[in-house]
């Protein structure tokens, strides 16, 4: 019995060896099956792509791994701008994406199609309204050719050179409450300390709002607890938002991140989807003869069959309080920072002003469209401090297109860095560093390539937004060097450390606020 006993044990322990043996073969034989793939695709993407001919360090073109790393960090738009310095004016940052840095790469990707072919379509990966929203009606941004030129078409008399004339003495009341609200404050705190940043951001939002909403935030009046979480979650979903959109080279793991982590974030995305649907119907309930001038009242004054559905409109709002406040509070603040680090542009751009204007009630937008220093140091802010910092990735057509001589293969994304553009040395002499008179005659910048400056994008879908940004900056920026004499804070010499999620990730900008002498307030 004892010897029959062992025969079973000993039989059952060979039956478990070669079970464990033929599990380890299994799995060496997948291994080895993934290893051989991977391998392939390597010698694929390093040799035999398409794209392979295209510069670019191996491991990008071989791997998203490096560049979704670099967003992850915030550092993509340095990454890519090193490796322009390195590869040249086209580099290739992953297995199927290609990004430019010359002039001629803003036409050929995002200019009219020519000729019959196709335009470069917008990179699904990175456009698109997120699936989670109950609105899935897509606005200016997100939708395709034909509603876009729909859409641009009637929104184009809310922001004509008429409408902003109109918008003049609104976009000039909150202004005023800017500098009245910063002079209160002045004699109320005797350090005199301000993030000048966060002033700017108030300044925005509430016009922009005003203009979207039809009422203000009244961020400047009460810096409203109420909205000011509101506004750090439009941010914050930003950031979030890249990580998400670099997590979809791997669609699983994209997946399964969005399971794990995106339950919260699609609720705060509801909150402000819903926050900005809900102020369009007040304001389309409150002013239903369209008296006032902003946006909606421009709008619906057009005829009825091309009128936007109210779908669109909630849309649409809760683009334009993305797009037309960040970016012209961060162009605001950049450009400051530049100004107080070199202070002989300071007093050139406040010798200009100071001496152009007898009176505030003097500063219209013609008046300081006039202003050509001004004019230099806002372009010159909007190439070395960019709002938007990283591409704006379109997909080439099937057929594939040709980009700056070379035919790029369908289905690839390519983009200009913006970032990497403007500081090109081909582009730009002495690049790194802040010289607003490039911008003006006989200053010896004339080899400047300014065609390369395209910070508002280029094209059909560029930004329509432009004109009412630059009244809006230099109302801003005038009314307050009028009034005020500006000093850098020793806590914000080193402002410019910062990192990029889309948009740049800012620190309080501190500066010293003293009210202008000998000026008499009205």
């Amino acid at each position: 019995m004892t010897r029959i006993g062992n025969y079973l044990i000993s039989f059952s322990y060979a039956d478990q060896l070669k079970q464990v043996n033929l599990a380890y073969l299994c799995a060496a034989g997948l291994a080895g099956l993934f290893l051989v793939q991977y391998i392939s695709s390597i010698i694929y993407e390093a040799l035999l792509s398409p794209l392979s001919a295209y510069p670019g360090p191996f491991w990008c073109q071989v791997s998203h791994l490096p560049a979704a790393w670099q967003l992850w960090r915030g550092t993509h738009a340095f990454w890519i701008h090193r490796l322009h310095k390195k590869y040249g004016d086209v580099v290739r940052v992953t297995p199927s994406e290609l990004s430019y840095a010359s002039a001629q790469a803003w036409k050929d990707i995002y200019g009219h199609a020519h000729h019959g072919k196709q335009t470069n379509g917008k990179e699904p990966r990175f456009y698109g309204l997120p699936r989670d929203l109950d609105n899935k009606t897509p606005g200016i941004l997100e939708a395709d050719d034909e509603n876009h030129a729909r859409m641009r078409k009637i929104f184009s008399h809310a922001f004509s050179h008429k409408a902003i004339q109109e918008q003049e003495p609104l976009i000039r009341t909150h202004v005023d409450k800017l500098v009245t609200k910063l002079r209160e404050a002045t004699v109320e705190n005797s350090v005199r300390k301000f993030d000048i940043c966060l002033w700017y951001t108030y300044t925005t939002f509430d016009i922009m709002s005003d203009l979207t909403f039809g009422e203000p935030l009244d961020l400047l009046q009460h810096q409203n607890p109420k909205y000011v979480p509101w506004i750090a979650a439009v941010f914050n979903s930003l950031q979030a938002g890249v990580i998400f959109r670099s997590l979809r080279y791997w669609p699983t793991l994209y997946r399964i991140f969005r399971f794990i982590v995106g339950k919260k974030l699609r609720e705060k995305r509801r909150e402000q989807f819903k926050f900005c649907a809900d102020h369009v119907d007040v304001r389309l309930t409150k002013d239903p003869e369209n008296t006032r001038p902003d946006f909606w009242s421009l709008v619906l004054r057009q005829k009825e069959e091309d009128r936007l559905s109210l779908a669109e409109m909630h849309t649409n709002s809760s683009a334009f309080m993305m797009a037309g406040t960040e970016t012209t509070a961060t162009l605001l603040s950049g450009l400051t920072y530049y100004l107080l680090t070199n202070p002989g542009k300071m007093k050139k751009l406040v010798t200009e002003i100071r001496s152009s204007f007898q009176s505030e009630e003097e500063m219209t937008i013609g008046a300081l469209q006039r202003l050509e220093y001004l004019q230099a140091c806002l372009d010159e802010a909007l190439r070395v401090y960019p709002p938007s910092v990283t591409g704006f990735q379109r997909r080439t057509p099937p057929e594939g297109a040709e980009i700056c001589g070379s035919f790029v293969p369908g289905n690839t994304t390519l983009y200009v860095t913006g970032y990497a553009c403007f500081r090109n040395e081909k582009n730009f002499q002495q690049p790194d560093e802040f010289i607003p008179e490039r911008f003006l005659s006989n200053t010896g910048f004339d080899s400047d390539n300014r065609s390369a400056l395209q910070p508002f994008s280029y094209g059909p879908r560029n930004c329509m937004g432009r004109h009412m940004a630059y009244v809006e900056m230099r109302m801003i920026l005038v009314s307050m060097l009028w009034n005020f004499d500006y000093e850098l804070c020793d806590e914000s010499q080193n402002w410019l450390d910062q990192k990029v999620y889309l948009v740049w990730r800012k620190d309080p900008l501190m500066v010293r606020l003293v009210p202008r002498r000998g000026l008499k307030v009205s």
